[in-house]
């Protein structure tokens, strides 16, 4: 640790006292009502974050104490402390403040009651509702937010879940700033007094650290996948974030795609610091006796979701995340202690350098209990970041839907305004909209934005002959409490409790939060009596693939040729005995090409399925071992890597992705050697 400064009392003025020996430090207080703090380090400013680790649960704190003339300002103050409650002996999480001179203010904008300061700025670990913990994990933090000029308190908790324990942080109530902007604050560790308390509080570690606002700029990184610690509207944690090169359109507005563990790994699109949107997720609901939504969202400990790189290649990259269907008390849906089977979801994105990709969902439900539920599939989901709100990133037309058969509907802010009246069923139910797009065989949503951001859509495969990229079940789509207002803050970033059953709204606007403007559904066939899979364990799942990306806003003509280039992407011939073709991948936006290691030669002939199609690219995955691919034509001309193609070994063979726009039949020769 850093050499101590100073010592305060923050309430009461006796009974404290600090030693530091073998490199080993110490405070104490055994005076009733009593805060007393020892200060370490130089005082820091700005954007920051201190974090205090102990060895006691109980009677211990984390202070920022105002800094005046070089000494602590003890009528300034903001602390969060652990104590315990009178009647049971619970852990009690609290934050302690002053406000010039004032104790314990803690909302200096006079926004929440006396009852919600008492609720809100203490919690009890007690297994309440979304607060499923008895202790701490021994490590309090508070991170000033200096864009928002907020105060973040947090708590580590632990939880012991199947046999294995889980740690992170959980959070009270933010506080706004009181003081004048340039503040610096020292960092100081707290004994809280009382009778009972411990003779000495072990302090393992009090750091404090500045801290980016925002990620670094990715603008030439170039198409890579990166695990790295992640910054975006102020806060902090590991990611997994793929970036782009010249090959898409937004790469140099540092548009980039993070899977995000303060985001519990959901995929979302990095707009800017202020924004990032996501398709969501794979989410169902349990009976009513239990509260919540089971969902990664409800994962925060990241318990039951991972992710890991399974290609990195100049080709593609695929990310599998895998994800448990939890609620926020960690009920695997809805107990598990009925049946040994648990809600299950795998989802792959294969991501290739022009921002298109495809998101492969895997989902298998607990089967092995009486009750069945629908499930929702993708949400377009808005996250707007700490100094701003959702509905100033959503355009005044948020939502286009269309299809390639040539319907167009838009949804604009009045429409969405007369619509969330009566939760759809007026307008998008009853006026037909849900049963019409339900019918369509492909499901095209685009999300409109403001700030020159691109539009993100994703498309859904919806009629049985998509064997491979969707169920024989009809998805819906959905438009029924959905809007462009909201500004819930139980996800992502925020920890705290949450306010109602199945969410939390903002209290002030220095707060992440978010808003959906659309849903896709699966309401057909909850019985899962056919048009499933079985695994090699039993177990039965359904698939769908989704084509996602971003593109130029109201391009929608582009959008429908990605969409009909992934759909219908023509036919390949293979020309001559030494390689066949084995599929097209839906998952993959590729064709398979078996050919041996005799393959000196490989001939393709590309087929349009139609007069007006257009392939901005074409993928080929050729397996079986064959030798290295060493030399690519098309039309008898030969390419150049990396201008007109990427190629890379992949398993036992070879990728390879061809640039050039393909409206023609075409032939495209490789060679192997």
């Amino acid at each position: 640790m850093d050499k101590l400064r100073h010592e305060a009392y923050l309430q009461g003025a006796k009974g404290g006292r600090w030693s530091e020996a073998e490199g080993m430090f110490k405070v104490a207080c055994k005076e009733p009502e009593t805060l007393f703090a020892v200060t370490e380090g130089d005082p820091i400013h700005g954007h920051f974050v201190a974090e205090l680790a102990f060895r006691a649960d109980r009677h211990v704190g984390l202070a920022l104490i105002r800094e005046i003339d070089g000494q602590p300002d003890v009528s300034n103050f903001t602390a969060v402390c652990i104590g315990e409650d009178e009647p049971g002996g619970n852990i009690v999480v609290r934050v302690e403040d002053c406000q010039h001179g004032v104790r314990n203010v803690r909302d200096a904008t006079g926004t929440l009651s006396e009852e919600e300061k008492r609720r809100r700025y203490a919690t009890v670990l007690n297994g309440s509702y979304s607060v499923p913990f008895k202790e701490t994990a021994n490590r309090l933090r508070i991170f000033r937010d200096d864009a928002a000029g907020m105060f973040h308190f947090y708590y580590a908790v632990r939880l012991e879940i199947n046999g294995v324990w889980h740690d992170d942080w959980m959070e009270l109530c933010p506080s706004k700033d009181w003081l004048p902007p340039g503040t610096a604050f020292f960092a100081a560790a707290i004994a809280a007094g009382c009778e009972n308390a411990q003779d000495e509080i072990e302090i393992v570690s009090l750091e404090r650290r500045q801290t980016p606002s925002g990620d670094r700029d990715d603008r030439n990184t170039g198409f890579a996948v990166t695990k790295r610690e992640y910054h975006w509207s102020g806060a902090m944690g590991q990611a997994l974030v793929v970036t782009f090169d010249e090959r898409c359109s937004y790469a140099d507005r540092d548009v980039k795609f993070v899977f995000w563990d303060q985001m519990n790994h959901v995929p979302a699109w990095h707009m800017n610091n202020q924004f990032l949107y996501t398709y969501e997720f794979v989410e169902s609901w349990a009976p009513e006796t239990e509260k919540g939504c089971f969902e990664p969202m409800s994962d925060r400990l990241n318990a039951f979701n991972a992710v890991e790189v399974l290609e990195d290649n100049a080709v593609r990259k695929v990310i599998r995340w895998r994800y448990l269907l939890t609620n926020p008390d960690y009920k695997v849906w809805p107990d598990m202690d009925v049946g040994t089977q648990q809600p299950e979801v795998e989802e792959r994105y294969t991501i290739y350098p022009d921002g298109t990709g495809t998101r492969h969902i895997r989902y298998a439900p607990k089967l092995d209990m009486e009750f069945r539920n629908w499930h929702e599939l993708e949400e377009s989901i808005v996250i707007a970041g700490t100094t701003s709100l959702p509905a100033d990133h959503i355009h005044e037309i948020p939502l286009t839907m269309l299809n390639l058969s040539g319907a167009v509907k838009q949804y604009d802010r009045a429409w969405y305004d007369e619509n969330v009246k009566t939760g759809g069923k007026e307008i998008f139910q009853q006026g037909g909209d849900r049963a019409e797009i339900e019918g369509w065989e492909e499901m095209i949503q685009v999300a409109h934005f403001t700030g020159g951001a691109p539009d993100a859509f994703i498309v859904f495969a919806n009629d049985p002959k998509f064997t491979d990229a969707c169920p024989p079940y009809r998805a819906t789509t959905d438009i029924s409490w959905h809007s462009y207002i909201y500004q819930m803050s139980h996800w992502p970033v925020n920890k705290e409790p949450y306010e109602e059953a199945f969410k939390s709204g903002t209290t002030w606007p220095g707060q992440v939060s978010h808003s959906s403007v659309a849903g896709v559904e699966a309401w057909n066939d909850i019985a899962w009596d056919d048009g499933y899979k079985v695994d090699a364990n039993g177990r039965r799942y359904r698939e769908w693939v989704a084509l996602f990306g971003i593109e130029t806003p109201f391009t929608h003509d582009r959008i429908a040729a990605k969409t009909r280039s992934w759909l219908y992407p023509g036919h390949v011939r293979v020309i001559g005995g030494s390689a066949r073709l084995v599929r097209y991948d839906y998952g993959k936006l590729a064709y398979e090409i078996f050919c041996d290691s005799a393959a000196q030669q490989v001939e393709l002939a590309w087929i349009p399925d139609a007069e007006d199609m257009e392939a901005a690219a074409l993928v080929f995955h050729f397996v079986g071992n064959p030798g290295a691919l060493t030399k690519v034509l098309s039309e008898g001309q030969p390419l150049e890597e990396k201008v007109d193609y990427e190629k890379a070994a992949a398993g036992d063979g070879w990728l390879l992705r061809v640039r050039q726009p393909w409206r023609a039949a075409s032939m495209v020769t490789c060679l192997f050697g």
